[in-house]
């Protein structure tokens, strides 16, 4: 300790070294940045940019304060349903993460002729399946 990139079996990122989070593994997933055979169940410590899907959000210090996101993310919407994954590393002790109760999504302003029949909207969906078996959700 403390464990560098892609080295398990942490339990906490306070176990990984600096700027690396403890990714829990509950079955055998994908460990982002990493290669080889991971072992099911082994928690590995991680760097947040490794993840190169959705947007990583990290914490600023208290639990409740306000989290920094990483860079924006260009994606490309198309009619219908569009998902846009935000990953939450659980942090430290905390059993479950935060709550998110002010999601931006910025575009870039086009002119257009096209107009809404409904005004888009968004909305957030929490995938238990995602989070610590003894998470609560």
């Amino acid at each position: 300790i403390p464990l560098k990139r892609c080295e398990s079996d942490c339990d906490n990122d306070g176990e990984c070294s600096d700027g690396l989070i403890c990714k829990q593994n509950d079955a055998l997933e994908e460990v982002p940045g990493c290669s080889g055979s991971q072992t099911s169940g082994t928690d590995y410590c991680i760097d947040p940019s490794d993840w190169t899907h959705g947007t990583v959000f990290m914490p600023t210090g208290g639990w409740n304060d306000d989290w920094l996101y990483t860079e924006g993310l260009k994606v490309a919407l198309v009619a219908g349903n569009n998902v846009i994954r935000a990953q939450i590393p659980l942090e430290g002790g905390y059993k479950a993460g935060p709550n998110i109760d002010h999601l931006v999504v910025e575009g870039q302003k086009i002119s257009s002729s096209f107009s809404f029949r409904n005004p888009p909207h968004f909305m957030s969906k929490l995938d238990c399946t995602m989070l610590p078996r003894d998470v609560i959700c």
